[in-house]
């Protein structure tokens, strides 16, 4: 998540938006593919910049969190105040 938001940390601050991380200690290890994850970040990072007022906050968190099968998840969350876009 921090190498992703590297790359568009030059554009947030131009816009004036405050980004804010809650990245959880000791996150498990992703088993994957890696810069295919960090497009998927960097897209909804640069969408949520897009739709969002200039000034406002993007809060991105990334968590641990076990399914209802049992299986380890890491969980990522993009927060902003863009209008909302139904799953």
């Amino acid at each position: 998540v921090k190498s992703s938001l590297e790359i568009l940390i030059k554009t947030a601050i131009k816009m004036n938006f405050n980004i804010k991380t809650l990245l959880k200690p000791n996150l498990m290890p992703f088993y994957g593919d890696e810069f295919r994850l960090k497009q998927v970040i960097a897209s909804l990072i640069s969408l949520s910049m897009e739709y969002s007022p200039p000034n406002s906050t993007i809060k991105i968190s990334a968590t641990n969190e076990i399914s209802n099968t049992g299986k380890d998840l890491l969980v990522i969350t993009i927060e902003d105040n863009g209008f909302n876009l139904d799953a």
